[in-house]
């Protein structure tokens, strides 16, 4: 079950990341007729990022503590609405559609034949692969193997700040910017 969860996770990270890049970059490009600024926003953004992951992770330690988990629960439905209400709202940046589309399977064609015509390719591909496994490893053995998830509860339950509960967990979160704030 573990390792279902942890390839579902893996899923999403690999879905995640890099989003925020390209449609910053699309949203700059289009707005101001260059990628000039694209640094400036894009900082930005990560900024507002890490302040609401803190935010978060620290109210939810706080309605954990003074109401019930179950209020923390129910409280995630106004915010779910107002994240797909934000969605809704949003244009997405049209530019990128004017490329010719490729399809999925000619796109993973060219991967894999870029992975197998090239050792070099495959060896990079190799070594990144295991360089994010590694990663993994260190965050889970950094936490003992609690996710984030029930390390919050854990820190709610005994009523004490995040950096005193496991300095360890806070040093190597996986945003960076938070592990070094709270440790």
């Amino acid at each position: 079950m573990y390792v279902a969860g942890l390839s579902v996770w893996g899923l999403f990270y690999a879905c995640y990341a890099g989003t925020y890049d390209s449609v910053i970059y699309d949203v700059v490009l289009e707005e101001t007729g260059s990628a000039d600024s694209y640094e400036h926003w894009f900082g930005r953004v990560q900024m507002y990022d890490s302040v609401a992951f803190i935010t978060g992770a620290l109210a939810s330690a706080l309605i954990a503590h003074f109401a019930s988990l179950r209020a923390e629960f129910f409280l995630t439905i106004p915010v779910t609405c107002c994240a797909f209400l934000t969605l809704h709202r949003f244009r997405e940046p049209s530019l990128h559609k004017a490329a010719e589309r490729v399809r999925l399977g000619a796109h993973l064609g060219q991967l894999w034949k870029a992975m197998t015509t090239s050792p070099g390719v495959a060896w990079i591909a190799a070594c990144l692969v295991c360089n994010l496994l590694a990663m993994r490893l260190l965050f889970e053995s950094c936490s003992s193997g609690i996710s984030a998830w029930h390390y919050r509860r854990r820190c709610s339950a005994r009523a004490s700040p995040l950096s005193t509960a496991d300095p360890g967990w806070a040093a190597s979160s996986p945003t960076g910017f938070e592990g070094r704030q709270l440790s």
